[in-house]
């Protein structure tokens, strides 16, 4: 029986020596702080756009959503037999 023979990068990589993606950034507090911070505006910024968006659409397209939403209902009770 032969012995299974890792290959020199699974070796590294089982050592620790090899990394997947860039190494991560060595921050302060104050700088991780001030990224969080940057970063939770970028989010409400964006979750406030999606909601105004949404809220176009929905105003805009409600009929052809409701005739949609209708004909989807009957198209899946009619494949469960109701």
């Amino acid at each position: 029986m032969k012995k299974k023979v890792q290959s020199s990068y699974k070796q590294m990589k089982a050592s620790g020596g090899v990394r997947r993606g860039r190494k991560p950034l060595e921050l302060t507090p104050e700088e991780q702080a001030e990224r969080d911070e940057k970063n939770r505006e970028k989010n409400r910024q964006r979750q406030e756009a999606r909601r105004r968006a949404y809220m176009v659409l929905e105003a805009k397209h409600k009929d052809e959503f409701d005739d949609l939403y209708r004909s989807e209902l009957e198209a899946v009770a009619a494949e469960r037999g109701e």
